[in-house]
């Protein structure tokens, strides 16, 4: 784990890398709303495989950390204000950015919660070369601040991010910004995470992921 200041408040963030590699872009993976798991410790190991410097936050950190208790994680972050979860996360981009391994390129990587934070980061961070959201909640407002270019990994059975996500995809498209949406046959949300086997759908997490790493190899 490396940690970082914001606003008086301690930050951490798990960190992988290539062995003996040089520089590289950096992308930020952002945890599900059950805080920085095991799961999500792995998916940046695996993105780091694929020639990146992952950072994986955990952002309850300035709240003492993820808990290991899931459920109490969950109710802990959706009570931090939004403002605060903003300004941590475009802190966690430019930690990212700075990196000393990384080139300065950054892009962002989140799972339902975060996927939604991902998308988000997209509209407040201008530098922002790259935002792949994996079934998050899509902002209604700010698209057309956005310059990253934009991935976008929904299940076919979960209706609420479906009912925000086309109408985004629809005003990127419209305001001709970069954004590629994605609907995977037979998946309900969270399909990527194979630590829950009821939901997990190993060839669309596949595909998901093979899509997510050219996106990343092609904009950064």
């Amino acid at each position: 784990m490396e940690s970082f200041v914001v606003q008086g408040a301690q930050m951490s963030a798990y960190v992988a890398r290539p062995k003996g590699s040089g520089k590289l872009p950096a992308v930020v993976v952002i945890h599900e709303n059950r805080g920085l798991t095991p799961h999500i410790q792995d998916v940046a190991r695996r993105m780091a495989l694929e020639g990146f410097v992952a950072v994986a936050p955990d952002m309850l950190a300035p709240q003492g950390g993820t808990p290991k208790d899931r459920d109490l994680a969950r109710k802990k972050l959706y009570s931090v204000p939004k403002k605060e979860i903003a300004a941590n996360m475009l802190a966690v981009s430019n930690f990212a950015r700075g990196h000393a391994h990384a080139t300065g390129k950054v892009g962002v990587v989140g799972f339902c919660w975060g996927g939604g934070q991902a998308l988000n980061l997209a509209v407040a961070d201008p530098k922002l070369g790259a935002a792949v959201s994996y079934y998050g909640n899509a902002p209604k407002k700010g698209i057309d601040k956005i310059n990253a270019a934009v991935l976008m990994n929904y299940a076919e059975k979960d209706p609420k991010r479906t009912k925000s996500v086309k109408p985004f995809a629809a005003a990127l498209k419209k305001m001709g910004k970069s954004g590629t949406l994605h609907f995977y046959p037979g998946t309900k949300h969270a399909f990527n995470n194979d630590a829950r086997p009821a939901r997990y759908h190993k060839a669309a997490a596949g595909l998901a992921w093979k899509r997510t790493v050219a996106f990343f190899k092609k904009n950064l």
